[in-house]
Order: structure tokens, then sequence, then C-alpha cells
């Protein structure tokens, strides 16, 4: 339910990446030689990498993970009783 979420998430700035693509587009550019310029961002995949973001989602949510509680779930799953 949570990567769903999450991957909602993605797709809403995503919308909004293109929006503000679309706006700033026709606007970007830099120095490219004397007197002339270039566009900053040629495509669209180099102002926002939606198979990145998605491919970020998924990977944080892989449960083999670590975490700064691992020792503290080995203790939970053994259902407290201590081996010393």
């Amino acid at each position: 339910m949570m990567k769903a979420a999450m991957l909602k998430q993605v797709d809403l700035d995503y919308r909004n990446h293109l929006q503000a693509w679309l706006t700033f587009a026709a606007k970007a550019e830099q120095k490219a030689g004397r007197g002339k310029t270039r566009p900053v961002y040629t495509t669209f995949q180099k102002f926002f990498n939606y198979k990145d973001s998605v491919a970020n989602v998924l990977k944080s949510s892989n449960p083999k993970r670590r975490t700064r509680f691992r020792g503290i779930e080995k203790v939970l799953k053994k259902g407290g009783k201590d081996d010393g």
C-alpha cells in the first residue's frame, strides 16, 4: 500500500516537472560561445528522469535492506528471550 502511494507521488512529480519543463523550456539558455546561446536541457529526460525516480521508490521499499534497528528486530523475532 505504501509503495502505491509513493509511486503515485512520483507520477505527480512527473506531471509537475513536465509543466515546469513546458513553461521553462523556451527561456532556459546558456552561453555557447561568443554571442551564442543554447538550451540548458535538450530533452525532457535530462530535466526529469522518470525511470530513475520509479527505480528509487522500488529500491527504497526493499524489505531486505539494513536498518539501524536490525539487532532489536532479531531479539523481538526470538520472542524477547535472551541467550545469555
